[in-house]
Formats: structure tokens, sequence, C-alpha cells
């Protein structure tokens, strides 16, 4: 990890009100020096290896993103990355996706835990809905967010239709209807997701990302593509539109939100249902989790 890095880690934690110190090591020998922790966590595969040398802690962890395959093409980083995960560490997720994959693949412990979100301050009312502004996440260079696909849906959506769109993450040289904010603080996010009415969310890997509840909370729609297989929380017509990823599937998907009022309010409400569930009970599933964690390491 960059020094950078342990900034962002820090700031993460300091937003969710966990007071927890940062240890930068640049060489795997430093992990002898560290101190006694009761749990150790890789977040990357490249950390899993000083991991694997670290034995002042009670469990090792491993705090599983995606499928590695999405990350790498067939070769010696995939490889070398794929190897990790038959170190013995004990699986963290927040996706049961991944927990399923990792555990049928490798016959790795996994836990699945609720994610932790940026909850939104306030929720909208239903009674003046309008679709005026478009916030999503563009990764150039990342296939499995579909930037290219992302890109022409966005040109289409403007020629189209008289809305804002605000996109968030890669910097890119945007044509001037477009308002490019690159990477922004949690509270910017969150003010976004408050202030914009669809959130439009390509992702093609196994991981259903958290992006698409953090807008749900917030109030904003989710448009997003079919996968090969199914989202563990994304449901056509109930919460989100989910539809093939195709340019005129997903604005043919946004001019039906245009014309059906009683389709917004609806999926509005059930994202709400959707997220409620997911988190409710948050710190309770987080203990109990960590109660089982200890308990088999």
């Amino acid at each position: 990890m960059t020094r950078d890095g342990a900034e962002m880690v820090e700031e993460a934690l300091r937003y969710n009100d966990i007071d927890a110190k940062v240890f930068l090591v640049s060489r795997p020998q430093d992990v002898d020096s560290l101190p006694f922790t009761t749990i150790a966590i890789a977040t990357y595969w490249v950390t899993a290896y000083p991991l694997l040398r670290f034995h002042n802690t009670n469990a090792k962890v491993y705090l599983i993103q995606d499928e590695e395959t999405v990350f790498y093409p067939a070769g010696v980083l995939q490889y070398f990355a794929e190897y990790t995960y038959r170190f013995g560490f004990i699986g963290l997720t927040n996706a049961h996706e991944i927990k399923e994959w990792y555990e049928s693949t490798y016959g790795m412990p996994c836990f699945y835990f609720p994610p932790f979100i940026i909850r939104a301050s306030w929720r909208r009312e239903l009674n003046n809905i309008q679709i005026r502004r478009i916030l999503t996440y563009f990764r150039s260079g990342v296939p499995r967010n579909a930037p290219e696909l992302l890109y022409l849906v966005l040109k289409k959506l403007k020629e189209k239709y008289d809305v804002e769109i605000i996109i968030v993450g890669s910097k890119i040289v945007c044509d001037k209807e477009f308002k490019c904010l690159g990477w922004v603080s949690a509270n910017e996010l969150r003010s976004l997701y408050e202030n914009s009415d669809v959130c439009l969310y390509l992702m093609f890997s196994r991981h259903p990302g958290v992006i698409p509840l953090e807008c749900m909370d917030a109030g904003a729609i989710v448009i997003t593509n079919k996968k090969h297989i199914k989202h563990s929380y994304l449901i056509h017509e109930y919460n989100a539109l989910v539809v093939e990823p195709t340019i005129n599937s997903l604005v043919n998907a946004f001019e039906k939100l245009l014309n059906d009022i009683e389709l917004r309010e609806r999926l509005i409400v059930n994202g709400y249902k959707t997220v409620d569930t997911i988190l409710g009970n948050h710190n309770e599933k987080l203990e109990k989790m960590l109660k089982e964690l200890t308990r088999i390491s």
C-alpha cells in the first residue's frame, strides 16, 4: 500500500467512526515488527504474501473484493493472485455471490458481512419525483464497468433528453454536455446521491457492487445491466431496472422511467425496503460474524 492508500484507509475508518491506527510497511520482513492484532486482514492479493509470514495474530482473514479473474488476463499475475486463496486464510466478503464462488472453487471458509455504505442523510418525498439528473460511475480501462458502452449510452441520453449527467470515477476528458468530477470524497458523493434522480451503473463481474445500494438509500433509481449470473439484491421492476447491456435497452429503460410515474414510485419505495432489509441490525450481524470467525480461527 502507498502512503496515499494508507491515507484513504484512514479517511474511510474515520468516516465510519472507527478508531484504528494504520501501519505502513514497505518490505515483507517489516511485518515482524508490527504489534499483536486479534485479526489480520489482507485487502489485496499482494498483501496476502507478507501476511502469510505474519504470526503475531489470532486469525488471518482475506477481504475478497471480487473474482480475481476480472482484474487480470490469464497469465503470471493471475496465477499468483489466485494462488493466495489457497493460503488457508478465512474469506470475508460483502457479496453472497463472492462467498459462494470461493467456497465452491477453493473450499475456502467465507463469511458474508453486510456492506458499509455511504448512508443518505435524508430520503426524498414521493409526491414530486422529477427525472432531471443522472449520476454514473465511470472507470476507464476497467472492462467490468463497460466504459465504452456507458459512454455511448450517456451520449445518446444527452442527445435525446434534457437531463444533467454527472460522472464520478476516472478523470476523463468530457464533452461540455457532461459534468466530470473525477474521484470525490464520501461526503461529496452522499450529496450527489441525494440530489440525483437516476443512477446508471454497469457491472459485469460477479460482485453486484455497493453503489446501487447507496443510490437506492437516497432514492435515486437504479438502471443496470443483466449479466450471466443473477443479481443478489437488484430485481427488475421491483427495485431497479435490470436490462440487456445494449445502447437501445438502456436508453429505453430511461425513457420508461420518464413516462411511468407509478413505476418510479414503486422502484424508490422498494429500494428503501431493500436497503433497510440488508442493513437492518447491522451491528448485531457484524458481532455475530466476528464471534463465529474467532471461534473457527
